[in-house]
């Protein structure tokens, strides 16, 4: 059985060697070096497109990129909230 655990500190994984990455699309193999074996990977996720997306998915939803784009200052100005989004991602 699928631990949602596991599936979770995988897209975790993935987010963090991202973003060390500078932004570039990272191998299954610099994921999977980072705590999980490659065969788990794919146990959870049937592509390195799927992890990406649901690494992504998870990082916007983390409380300190919610706390960052409910600034009010933010509100109507795209690029700021771009640019909080991307500081706070990459903090």
């Amino acid at each position: 059985m699928l631990s949602h655990a596991k599936g979770l500190q995988i897209a975790k994984a993935a987010m963090g060697v991202r973003l060390n990455a500078g932004g570039t699309t990272p191998s299954i193999d610099e994921i999977t070096a980072a705590d999980v074996s490659r065969h788990t990977a794919h146990m959870y996720f049937p592509s390195l497109d799927h992890l990406l997306i649901d690494a992504t998915a998870g990082a916007i939803n983390e409380p300190p990129v919610e706390e960052a784009l409910a600034d009010p200052a933010l509100a109507g100005d795209a690029a700021a909230r771009v640019e909080a989004l991307t500081r706070t991602l990459l903090a």
